[in-house]
Order: structure tokens, then C-alpha cells, then sequence
């Protein structure tokens, strides 16, 4: 019996953790997660952009040129740079999204 409770004891702690890794890195919590697997980082001045392989969109000088005139109209900075995801399709976005989408997804089909 006590066997059998050291065994729980031990595996129930590592299933947690690897399902816990497995939401970070490919699940609902991947947009929190440090590392983004399968993605491309582009670092600009006042972004960074995480592509995933098979995007479309490639103007993300864009978007840059945007976060100053936002940060003006607010009146407030950015505390750090804003990380934007760009997924190559919507079955990829629905994967790695806690939200349904809403206002917070913009489906863009060329840029």
C-alpha cells in the first residue's frame, strides 16, 4: 500500500508538470510561454514579431511605425516591447488561443 502511494506521490507531480509544459509550449498558454516553438522572432525598434512558418504577412515595418502614434493617443509607454503573433492559419490560432475570437483576432489574407 505504501508502495503504491510513494508511486502516485511521485507521478502525479511529473504528469502535472508535463501537461503544465505542454500548454505552455503548444497549448492554450503559449502565448505566455518565453520560448514560441515553430515561430520566426523579427526584432524591430518598437516591437518584436513572432511569425509562424507559412505566414503571408512580411511588412512588419508597418506595424512599428504604429506604436509611437498609439503610445501619443494614450498618453502612456509600453513598459516593454509589445509582442505580436502572427499565425499562419486559423486552426493554428484556435490551438494556441484561450479566447474565442473576437476583436482580438484579425484574420489578414495578404498584406
Amino acid at each position: 500500500m505504501r508502495r503504491k502511494i510513494k508511486t502516485v506521490a511521485i507521478a502525479l507531480p511529473v504528469i502535472v508538470l508535463l501537461l503544465f509544459s505542454y500548454e505552455l509550449l503548444w497549448g492554450k498558454l503559449f502565448a505566455y510561454s518565453p520560448v514560441k516553438v515553430g515561430f520566426i522572432k523579427h526584432e524591430l525598434p518598437n516591437i518584436v514579431v513572432f511569425t509562424e512558418k507559412g505566414s503571408t504577412l512580411s511588412s512588419y515595418e508597418a506595424i512599428d511605425t504604429l506604436i509611437p502614434s498609439i503610445e501619443e493617443f494614450h498618453a502612456l509607454g509600453f513598459k516593454s516591447k509589445p509582442e505580436i503573433l502572427i499565425f499562419s492559419d486559423e486552426a493554428s490560432y484556435h490551438q494556441r488561443s484561450i479566447r474565442e475570437p473576437g476583436y482580438l483576432y484579425i484574420p489578414i489574407v495578404a498584406c
